[in-house]
């Protein structure tokens, strides 16, 4: 099977809230709609050319997490969840570790 292209094209409108748990530890929780409207993949097998996925439609996206800033200055640390529901669905997560001088 060879994939060629994908082609997509998007538009997010969302917002992110953060809270001060302690001096140290942040929650963040984040809210967005998506619109695709024209996102399609292109695959061949054998010469053969596929029919291409496509992906027009909305979706909504929820995420939530913590940021763990321990006393070193520079480090931290991202913890987080993602759910999307409509045309695409699943849930992901993240671990982040930065370094900022």
């Amino acid at each position: 099977m060879k994939f060629k292209d994908v082609a997509s094209q998007r538009t997010r409108l969302g917002t992110k809230w953060d809270y001060a748990l302690t001096p140290t530890t942040t929650a963040w929780l984040g809210a967005a709609w998506e619109h695709e409207y024209d996102g399609k993949a292109n695959a061949s097998i054998y010469g053969y050319k596929l029919d291409a996925p496509k992906l027009k439609g909305d979706t909504a996206l929820l995420e939530l997490g913590l940021t763990l800033t321990p006393a070193e200055k520079g480090w931290s640390l991202d913890v987080g969840v993602q759910g999307y529901t409509g045309k695409r669905e699943g849930v992901t997560g993240n671990v982040k570790a930065r370094y900022r001088f």
